[in-house]
């Protein structure tokens, strides 16, 4: 993915203060006449048409008549509401997210059980279809391991050993095609002796997927982000596998829900899955379970991977409160949705704008309140700071970089050693022109 995604996400410390300890703009309208309050009157808010906060235009005939203009406003149906949160009853036990196709089951093939279908299908020791005996499960653990991706943990049973009970995935990072160079077919060498003694890039990616193939029913995946995955760039393929395992709103809490509410009306617009940079931000933990299954695929018969996660219950999710998540926006103010926030200042400007309009009961009047109304914008458009350019960028990224050291910080939202660019949002005057 392109580094612009991200570049909202990497703090500047510095701009963030700037513009928080900053006095807000107030737009106030006056006249020459004392009978114009300078402040919006809630009796005026009420245009004699209803309309929509994401239609800004007006039609050409509409603004430039001048009964267009109501003298004495009947109705106002344009107030800024937020999308209204409606829970979901929780889903106890695993939820189902999707499943994968294996392959299409021949005649031939076709067995009473799934155990018998997969002993015809796979090799000995394999869950998956390998290209290469030789990338062994394992062999694809090792890569996520070795390229310092992820830390991965087994439980064994401690009645039994050699059975794993669960394991343990913790998410560092995740490579993107630009770590190969010399190209994505090239391989790289492990760091320690293994057979096979390199991967390529798709290798790599493949991992990711395979890595989970350990065993079926009777085992399941604790998935986590660290605290510093936060600061890496993601690739694209990633929001593919984050279909297949990752988080998923479905399974959140009551609690949690109206948090994610809150975060999803918030923060900014971005081609990156609203719940997987939840999770990402908040190092929100997941349960990760597969099994076999045969059924219909198509107009034939298939074997397929049912991909099911549950919530965590022994999570402590204190930290999502909706409170706590109003403090971290104010803290991360550069995350927010500035599109959202533009439209709301805009409503409110036109709301102020149409209501003073509607109190003018003379062309001197209104003239007065259109040359006031050209002044104050013009002079809000001025306070605006020129964007700051990314200037030096710590490569976290880095291969050398070790993702195991100085995890526990204070805080892991914020990076003051990164220069952003900082997005102001300004009250478009363009829109003044179409209301009048």
């Amino acid at each position: 993915m392109s580094a612009e995604n991200y570049a909202m996400d990497l703090q500047f410390e510095q701009v963030s203060k700037q513009r928080q300890g900053s006095a807000q703009r107030t737009l106030t309208i006056q006249s020459d006449s004392s009978s114009l309050s300078p402040f919006p009157s809630t009796a005026l808010l009420r245009p004699s048409e209803p309309t929509t906060p994401n239609k800004r235009a007006a039609s050409p005939a509409a603004s430039s008549s001048r009964s267009a203009i109501p003298r004495n406003p009947s109705s106002y149906s344009q107030i800024v509401r937020p999308k209204i949160f409606q829970p979901r009853p929780p889903i106890n036990g695993y939820f189902t997210k999707t499943r994968m196709v294996d392959l299409t089951i021949e005649p031939e093939f076709d067995g009473p059980s799934v155990q018998e279908v997969c002993s015809q299908i796979f090799p000995h020791g394999f869950n998956f279809l390998p290209e290469d005996l030789s990338k062994t499960r394992t062999f694809y653990e090792y890569i996520l391991v070795d390229s310092k991706s992820a830390e991965i943990t087994h439980v064994p049973d401690k009645n039994d050993p050699s059975k794993i009970i669960y394991s343990k995935l913790r998410i560092f990072r995740v490579l993107t095609p630009s770590y190969w160079k010399q190209g994505m077919f090239v391989g790289r060498k492990f760091s320690h002796p293994f057979k096979p003694p390199s991967y390529n890039y798709r290798d790599y990616t493949k991992a990711w997927y395979i890595v989970f193939w350990l065993q079926a029913y009777n085992h399941s995946w604790f998935v986590t982000f660290c605290k510093q995955a936060y600061k890496m760039h993601f690739p694209n393929w990633f929001q593919n596998w984050w279909m297949y395992f990752g988080l998923s709103e479905e399974i959140f809490p009551v609690e949690v829900q109206r948090s994610y509410h809150l975060f999803q009306q918030s923060i900014y617009s971005s081609p990156l899955s609203k719940t997987f940079r939840f999770a990402l931000y908040f190092q929100i933990p997941w349960i990760f379970c597969w099994n076999f299954q045969l059924g219909p695929s198509g107009n034939f018969k298939a074997l397929s991977k049912s991909l099911r996660i549950k919530w965590w219950e022994k999570f402590n999710y204190s930290h999502l409160e909706v409170n706590k998540i109003k403090d971290w926006f104010k803290a991360n103010i550069h995350l927010e949705d500035m599109t959202r926030q533009e439209d709301e200042a805009f409503l409110l400007t036109k709301n102020a704008v149409m209501s003073t309009f509607a109190g003018a009961s003379t062309q001197q009047e209104f003239n007065s309140v259109v040359n006031n109304v050209v002044v104050n914008l013009s002079d809000d458009n001025d306070d605006f700071p020129e964007d700051v350019s990314p200037a030096s960028v710590n490569d976290v990224d880095d291969l050398d970089y070790d993702p195991y050291e100085g995890l526990d910080i204070n805080d892991p939202f914020l990076d003051t050693t990164i220069l952003v660019k900082y997005v102001a949002f300004q009250v478009n005057f363009k829109c003044l022109c179409i209301i009048l």
